[in-house]
Protein backbone atom coordinates (compact mmCIF):
# COMPACT_ATOMS: atom_id res chain seq x y z
CA UNK A 1 0.00 0.00 0.00
CA UNK A 2 1.22 3.50 -0.87
CA UNK A 3 2.43 5.55 2.10
CA UNK A 4 0.60 8.87 1.66
CA UNK A 5 3.30 10.70 3.69
CA UNK A 6 5.52 10.38 0.61
CA UNK A 7 3.55 13.36 -0.69
CA UNK A 8 4.59 15.57 2.24
CA UNK A 9 6.23 18.90 1.58
CA UNK A 10 9.37 20.20 3.29
CA UNK A 11 9.14 22.53 6.29
CA UNK A 12 11.40 25.12 4.63
CA UNK A 13 12.49 26.22 1.18
CA UNK A 14 14.76 28.88 -0.28
CA UNK A 15 13.47 31.69 -2.50
CA UNK A 16 15.75 33.66 -4.81
CA UNK A 17 15.53 37.43 -4.32
CA UNK A 18 14.68 39.22 -7.55
CA UNK A 19 14.59 42.86 -8.50
CA UNK A 20 11.35 44.54 -9.61
CA UNK A 21 11.98 43.36 -13.18
CA UNK A 22 12.17 39.72 -12.01
CA UNK A 23 15.92 39.30 -12.42
CA UNK A 24 17.73 37.20 -9.79
CA UNK A 25 20.04 39.31 -7.63
CA UNK A 26 23.63 38.54 -6.57
CA UNK A 27 25.85 39.85 -3.78
CA UNK A 28 29.25 41.46 -4.38
CA UNK A 29 30.92 38.02 -4.54
CA UNK A 30 28.45 36.74 -7.14
CA UNK A 31 26.42 34.53 -4.77
CA UNK A 32 22.65 34.65 -5.10
CA UNK A 33 20.61 36.64 -2.59
CA UNK A 34 18.05 34.28 -1.05
CA UNK A 35 15.42 34.07 1.65
CA UNK A 36 14.81 30.83 3.55
CA UNK A 37 11.12 30.53 4.43
CA UNK A 38 9.00 28.26 6.60
CA UNK A 39 6.34 26.70 4.42
CA UNK A 40 2.69 25.76 4.86
CA UNK A 41 3.68 22.35 6.24
CA UNK A 42 5.60 23.84 9.19
CA UNK A 43 4.53 24.81 12.69
CA UNK A 44 6.00 28.36 12.49
CA UNK A 45 4.00 29.06 9.31
CA UNK A 46 0.81 27.65 10.82
CA UNK A 47 1.28 29.72 14.00
CA UNK A 48 1.81 32.90 11.95
CA UNK A 49 -1.21 32.13 9.79
CA UNK A 50 -3.37 31.48 12.86
CA UNK A 51 -2.29 34.77 14.45
CA UNK A 52 -3.12 36.68 11.25
CA UNK A 53 -6.52 34.97 10.93
CA UNK A 54 -7.34 35.76 14.57
CA UNK A 55 -6.53 39.44 14.00
CA UNK A 56 -8.67 39.50 10.87
CA UNK A 57 -11.60 37.80 12.63
CA UNK A 58 -11.43 40.23 15.54
CA UNK A 59 -11.33 43.17 13.14
CA UNK A 60 -14.27 41.82 11.10
CA UNK A 61 -16.34 41.31 14.24
CA UNK A 62 -15.54 44.84 15.40
CA UNK A 63 -16.56 46.20 11.98
CA UNK A 64 -19.89 44.35 12.17
CA UNK A 65 -20.50 46.03 15.53
CA UNK A 66 -19.70 49.42 14.02
CA UNK A 67 -16.59 49.97 16.10
CA UNK A 68 -13.78 52.20 14.81
CA UNK A 69 -11.06 49.62 15.62
CA UNK A 70 -12.53 47.47 12.86
CA UNK A 71 -11.05 49.81 10.26
CA UNK A 72 -7.49 49.28 9.12
CA UNK A 73 -5.21 51.84 7.51
CA UNK A 74 -2.89 51.02 4.63
CA UNK A 75 0.11 51.33 6.94
CA UNK A 76 -1.45 48.92 9.47
CA UNK A 77 -2.19 46.42 6.72
CA UNK A 78 1.39 46.65 5.44
CA UNK A 79 2.73 46.22 9.00
CA UNK A 80 0.60 43.13 9.56
CA UNK A 81 1.78 41.61 6.29
CA UNK A 82 5.38 42.34 7.30
CA UNK A 83 4.81 40.66 10.68
CA UNK A 84 3.35 37.56 9.03
CA UNK A 85 6.18 37.27 6.52
CA UNK A 86 8.83 37.93 9.20
CA UNK A 87 7.35 35.14 11.33
CA UNK A 88 7.62 32.82 8.29
CA UNK A 89 11.25 33.74 7.59
CA UNK A 90 14.14 31.51 8.64
CA UNK A 91 16.96 33.69 7.28
CA UNK A 92 18.05 36.30 4.78
CA UNK A 93 21.14 35.10 2.94
CA UNK A 94 23.61 37.57 1.49
CA UNK A 95 21.90 40.86 2.39
CA UNK A 96 20.76 43.05 5.24
CA UNK A 97 19.44 46.51 6.06
CA UNK A 98 20.70 49.26 8.37
CA UNK A 99 22.52 46.89 10.74
CA UNK A 100 19.30 45.14 11.75
CA UNK A 101 19.21 41.41 12.48
CA UNK A 102 16.68 38.60 12.80
CA UNK A 103 12.98 39.30 13.09
CA UNK A 104 13.44 43.09 13.12
CA UNK A 105 15.45 42.91 9.87
CA UNK A 106 12.84 40.73 8.20
CA UNK A 107 9.99 42.97 9.32
CA UNK A 108 11.79 46.14 8.13
CA UNK A 109 12.48 44.70 4.67
CA UNK A 110 8.94 43.38 4.18
CA UNK A 111 7.41 46.68 5.34
CA UNK A 112 9.54 48.89 3.07
CA UNK A 113 7.33 50.05 0.19
CA UNK A 114 10.32 50.93 -2.01
CA UNK A 115 11.29 47.25 -2.12
CA UNK A 116 7.72 45.99 -1.82
CA UNK A 117 8.25 43.52 -4.61
CA UNK A 118 10.28 41.38 -2.17
CA UNK A 119 7.28 41.02 0.16
CA UNK A 120 5.02 40.34 -2.82
CA UNK A 121 7.40 37.65 -4.10
CA UNK A 122 7.60 36.05 -0.63
CA UNK A 123 3.79 35.94 -0.38
CA UNK A 124 3.54 34.31 -3.81
CA UNK A 125 6.31 31.83 -2.94
CA UNK A 126 4.57 30.84 0.30
CA UNK A 127 1.30 30.41 -1.57
CA UNK A 128 2.72 27.70 -3.82
CA UNK A 129 3.13 24.40 -1.96
CA UNK A 130 5.11 23.09 -4.93
CA UNK A 131 7.97 25.37 -3.85
CA UNK A 132 8.36 23.12 -0.81
CA UNK A 133 8.56 19.79 -2.64
CA UNK A 134 11.63 17.69 -1.85
CA UNK A 135 14.15 17.39 -4.66
CA UNK A 136 14.02 13.99 -6.37
CA UNK A 137 16.69 11.63 -4.98
CA UNK A 138 18.13 11.03 -8.46
CA UNK A 139 18.39 14.72 -9.40
CA UNK A 140 21.81 16.16 -10.02
CA UNK A 141 22.56 19.90 -10.03
CA UNK A 142 24.68 19.64 -13.14
CA UNK A 143 25.98 17.11 -15.60
CA UNK A 144 28.54 17.35 -18.34
CA UNK A 145 25.70 16.90 -20.83
CA UNK A 146 24.07 20.16 -19.76
CA UNK A 147 27.09 22.25 -18.79
CA UNK A 148 29.80 23.35 -21.23
CA UNK A 149 33.37 22.20 -20.72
Amino acid sequence: MFNIKKLAILATAVMTVRNAAGEPQLDEAGAPLTIALYGPGSKPYQAAKHKAEERNSTRAFARMQGKAEGKQSEAEKRAERAEFLAACTVAFNGFGLDGLAGYELYKAVYADIEIGHIAEDAEKFLGERANFLPLPANSSPSTSATQPG
